[in-house]
C-alpha cells in the first residue's frame, strides 16, 4: 500500500511541476558567447536559489532586457542585435521560447498593464498577444528613437521612455492607438542636468517614475498624472551615511509601491527609499554587500527578496537581500549562490499567473 502512496505522490508532483520549482521562478540571461542559453532558477520562500533547468535561446545577439506580462503568461527579451525573443509561460509556470521576431540594436521592451501589448525596439513597434498564445506585430510610424529604457504606467496605460537619438535628457510619453500602434502624446520633459541615463522604471501603482543617471549620479523622480502627462517631482544626488551613491544602475519596486530599491557602484551599494504620497523619496536603509559592484537586480513578486548579481572571476555571484515591511534591508549571506556558467546580463521573476476574473494590477487601484 505504501508503494501505491509514493507512486501517486510522485505522479502528483510531476503533473504539478510548479511545485517542484519553488515559490518564485527567476530567469537569467548571459552576456558574451554564452547568450544562447538562459538559466531558470527556483527561489524558495526562504531565499534559497537552485537551478531548475536551462532554456535554449535563438542566437541573435546579446539578450539584455527581460520583461514579463503582469498576468504572468508571457514575456519578451530585448536583444542587442537584430532579433528579439518572445517567451511563453505554461499553466504550471514553466518558461519556454515561443518565437523570435525582427528587432534592432536597441534592447527596449515593455508590456502593457493589461498584458495584451508588448512594445519593443528603436521605433517602439507593438506586438499584440492573444489568449491562445498567438501574436501579431504592429509596426509603428515613429522615427528612430534610440529607445533603451521604457515602462508603462498602470495609472493611465501610457508608455514613458527616452525619445531622441541625440538628447538622452528628453523623456516622452506615448499612448496606444486602437490598432495597438504607439504614438507620442506630445508630453515631454527635459531632465537635465541628468545625463547618461542608466534605467527608467515606474512603480506598480503607476504614479511614480524613477530615472537613474550613470553620468551625473542623479536620481530623477517624475510624478505621473491619471489623465496623462507628467512633471518632475525632484532631482537629487543621493547620499547615505556620508557617501555619495556614485554610478546608479538598477531599480526595483515593492508590489505595494511603498518602497524603491536602487543599486549603484560604491559603498552602500543597495539602498531603499520610501515612496511618499506625493512621489517624493525618503531614504530608509543601505547595505554594503561584500565585493559587490551594485549592478543588475530584481525583486520577487511579493517584494520579500531582492536578488542581485556581481560578475565574479569565472562566473556570477547572486546575493540575496530580504526587504522588511518597514523598508529596511537584511543581507542573507548563507543564501549566496555562484554559477560558473558566465556573466549574467539580466534577472527577472515570473509574476503570479492572473486570470480574466482576477486581472493584474487591480489590487493597486
Amino acid at each position: 500500500m505504501k508503494y501505491i502512496y509514493w507512486i501517486v505522490l510522485f505522479g502528483f508532483l510531476i503533473y504539478h511541476t510548479d511545485l517542484l520549482y519553488g515559490d518564485y521562478t527567476m530567469i537569467c540571461t548571459f552576456y558574451d558567447m554564452k547568450n544562447e542559453i538562459a538559466h531558470v532558477y527556483s527561489v524558495s520562500n526562504e531565499g534559497d536559489i537552485s537551478l531548475s533547468y536551462t532554456l535554449s535561446l535563438p542566437h541573435h545577439g546579446s539578450p539584455e532586457n527581460i520583461v514579463f506580462s503582469p498576468d504572468g503568461r508571457w514575456g519578451m527579451i530585448g536583444c542587442c542585435f537584430d532579433f528579439d525573443i518572445i517567451l511563453g509561460v505554461n499553466t504550471k509556470g514553466k518558461i519556454y521560447v515561443l518565437d523570435s521576431i525582427p528587432g534592432d540594436y536597441w534592447v527596449a521592451a515593455a508590456i502593457s498593464p493589461d498584458s495584451k501589448i508588448g512594445v519593443y525596439g528603436d521605433r517602439l513597434n507593438s506586438l499584440r498577444f492573444y489568449q491562445n498564445y498567438t501574436y501579431e506585430i504592429v509596426p509603428s510610424d515613429n522615427p528612430p528613437l534610440c529607445a533603451v529604457y521604457l515602462d508603462f504606467s498602470s495609472l493611465n496605460n501610457r508608455l514613458y521612455g527616452r525619445s531622441t537619438p541625440i538628447n538622452s535628457e528628453i523623456i516622452s510619453e506615448y499612448t496606444l492607438l486602437p490598432d495597438g500602434r504607439t504614438t507620442a502624446t506630445g508630453a515631454m520633459v527635459n531632465i537635465s542636468p541628468s545625463f547618461g541615463n542608466e534605467d527608467l522604471r515606474i512603480s506598480p501603482d503607476g504614479k511614480t517614475c524613477i530615472i537613474l543617471s550613470s553620468g551625473s549620479y542623479i536620481i530623477t523622480v517624475l510624478n505621473i498624472f491619471p489623465s496623462g502627462g507628467f512633471s518632475i517631482k525632484e532631482q537629487f544626488n543621493p547620499i547615505y551615511n556620508g557617501y555619495s551613491l556614485g554610478t546608479l544602475n538598477d531599480i526595483a519596486f515593492t508590489p505595494d509601491s511603498k518602497y524603491a530599491i536602487i543599486s549603484h557602484l560604491g559603498p552602500y551599494n543597495i539602498v531603499s527609499f520610501r515612496i511618499n504620497n506625493d512621489s517624493s523619496l525618503t531614504m530608509v536603509d543601505g547595505l554594503d554587500l561584500p565585493e559587490y559592484l551594485g549592478e543588475i537586480m530584481n525583486i520577487t513578486s511579493d517584494g520579500k527578496f531582492v536578488i542581485t548579481r556581481d560578475i565574479s572571476y569565472g562566473g556570477t555571484t547572486f546575493f540575496v537581500v530580504r526587504v522588511h515591511d518597514d523598508g529596511t534591508l537584511e543581507y542573507l549571506p548563507d543564501k549566496t549562490y555562484f554559477t560558473s556558467y558566465g556573466n549574467v546580463s539580466d534577472i527577472a521573476f515570473v509574476p503570479p499567473r492572473k486570470t480574466e476574473a482576477n486581472p493584474s494590477w487591480q489590487m493597486y487601484h
